[in-house]
């Protein structure tokens, strides 16, 4: 059974399969599809374009100041260079993120082995992520691959991606430097 109604806007008929679909629409005085979309469009239509034009914008008719402007400018800079303090707190803070979510930091087997193999050739019992875990420096926020408390010595297992055309990267250098001046410690790498 069919159910008829009449759009108040325009006239046209609207049928209706269920009883209760009707009494709504009687009730809540409802237009036709095509009715109810012009509404809607002309309404969002008026909403957007008071939006565009910036009248409600809190800088509407004003200008930004020459140091607003200059220090806009040096903030939005593309490949913007951090200062070391705050690479480590970003590095620090990355750390806590791990632990506050439960992450287990992803590790290297084949590192392991290596570093494992070159202990027991040159005499050196490394602390790793499969013998006791990653040491972990939490004053700089680094892990590294690999540490022989008693002898004070760090070792790092390189991948592939970190050299650039046969020459490691700045950043790995760096890293380098700042570990064995903290640590007063002999560096090796081990090249994959």
């Amino acid at each position: 059974m069919k159910y008829i109604k009449f759009c108040p806007a325009c006239g046209a008929e609207q049928t209706y399969t269920v009883k209760e679909e009707l009494r709504r629409a009687q009730i809540k005085n409802l237009k036709c599809r095509s009715c109810s979309h012009t509404g809607l469009t002309a309404g969002c239509f008026e909403k957007g374009h008071t939006k565009t034009k910036g009248n409600d914008n809190p800088m509407f008719g004003r200008k930004h100041t020459i140091e607003a402007r200059r220090k806009m400018c040096s903030s939005n800079r593309k490949r913007r260079k951090h200062s070391a303090e705050t690479i480590c707190k970003m590095r620090i803070s990355a750390v806590k993120r791990l632990k506050r979510n439960g992450y287990v930091p992803s590790y290297n087997p084949k590192a392991c082995r290596s570093i494992e193999e070159y202990g027991k050739k040159h005499g050196f019992n490394f602390q790793h992520a499969e013998n006791g875990g990653e040491y972990h420096i939490k004053e700089l926020g680094y892990w590294v691959d690999g540490y022989d408390r008693e002898k004070n010595v760090v070792i790092e297992y390189d991948e592939r991606n970190h050299y650039r055309s046969g020459k490691l990267r700045v950043k790995d250098i760096q890293r380098q430097k700042v570990i064995s001046e903290y640590l007063g410690c002999n560096f090796i790498r081990i090249k994959e």
